[in-house]
């Protein structure tokens, strides 16, 4: 093989190994911030049995940080991941969805909604809007 062909090869798979860690890297942090929200979904302490759960305020411990990073890492650079955008709006009440977005504003400069808008579709924008229309609160 010549020297060029050599060359070119080396480019090929350093690029290829570049874009496998960066996949790679992307579904631990996934992972992580996933385990990371069940935690903290589920150590909300003991609620007796027959107390009705509509007018508790948000839990003071509630943690928005993790959620604005995975709505943000949900674009991505060559496809992007819907699932992580409903994973983390859903099941969320009203006030935790204005934390994540106050979270995200803080973080990343502009409202989760605006956001999403740069990457999914009409219909699931609808389904978004949809989304914090329903939250309870």
């Amino acid at each position: 093989m010549t020297r060029k062909k050599i060359i070119l090869l080396v480019v090929i798979l350093v690029i290829l190994l570049v874009a496998i860690a960066a996949f790679a890297k992307g579904k631990i942090d996934k992972e992580f911030y996933e385990l990371l929200g069940k935690v903290k979904r589920e150590d909300k302490g003991c609620v007796e049995a027959g107390k009705s759960l509509e007018n508790v305020k948000v839990d003071p411990h509630f943690d928005a940080t993790h959620f604005a990073y995975m709505l943000h890492e949900a674009k991505g650079f060559f496809n992007d991941n819907e699932d992580d955008v409903w994973y983390v709006l859903s099941g969320k009440t009203l006030p935790e969805l204005k934390a994540i977005d106050t979270t995200f504003q803080n973080r990343y400069g502009m409202k989760v909604v605006d956001y999403l808008k740069t990457f999914l579709s009409e219909s699931e924008m609808k389904r978004v809007d949809t989304i914090f229309k329903s939250a309870p609160q």
